[in-house]
């Protein structure tokens, strides 16, 4: 029971590094960043992640990243998900099933960067994003996997960066 504390405890520090240094390393380009932990590393297949932003300036695109960390229990090299972009009306913009790749099929060795067993991993998902007008959008994420519990994902996020040279 105590080795269970500790890891809990060890997780979340860990987690805390991770969010400092992503806050650290964000740039000007950096629009929203939104992260979202599950409980015990254990996605439910109806556990929706929900991130709200703002978006102000039409003229330029935006890159639309994943922030998975996993730890060495996730089973499987990649993973599927669906994505729903909605706007402020509610009006579903785009929604698209997505494989991500978090191991090398052949080898089982993580693409991601990590230690101690977790392995965090920044995805390109949505290239050249462009939105037709300013104001509040809902990006929402359901794994699509065959099970009701997807075991060994610690969070999961989004970052929204405008594209650069725009």
């Amino acid at each position: 029971m105590q080795i269970i504390k500790k890891v809990k405890v060890l997780r979340k520090v860990i987690f805390l590094l991770g969010v400092l240094f992503l806050l650290g390393s964000c740039g000007d380009n950096t629009v929203y960043v939104g992260k979202k932990e599950f409980e015990e590393g254990k996605w439910l297949i109806d556990d929706k992640t929900d991130f709200h932003f703002s978006i102000e300036d039409t003229t330029v695109s935006y890159d639309l990243l994943y922030l998975v960390r996993n730890d060495e229990s996730y089973p499987y090299y990649n993973f599927y998900l669906t994505y729903f972009l909605e706007d402020s009306d509610g009006m579903l913009l785009d929604k698209k099933l997505q494989e991500i790749h978090l191991m090398d099929a052949k080898t089982g060795k993580p693409l991601g960067t990590g230690f101690g067993g977790l392995y965090d991993h920044k995805i390109l998902a949505i290239p050249d994003l462009r939105f037709s007008k300013s104001g509040d959008y809902h990006f929402s994420v359901l794994h699509y996997m065959r099970m009701d519990t997807l075991q060994g994902i610690i969070s999961f996020g989004i970052q929204l960066n405008q594209r650069e040279g725009d």
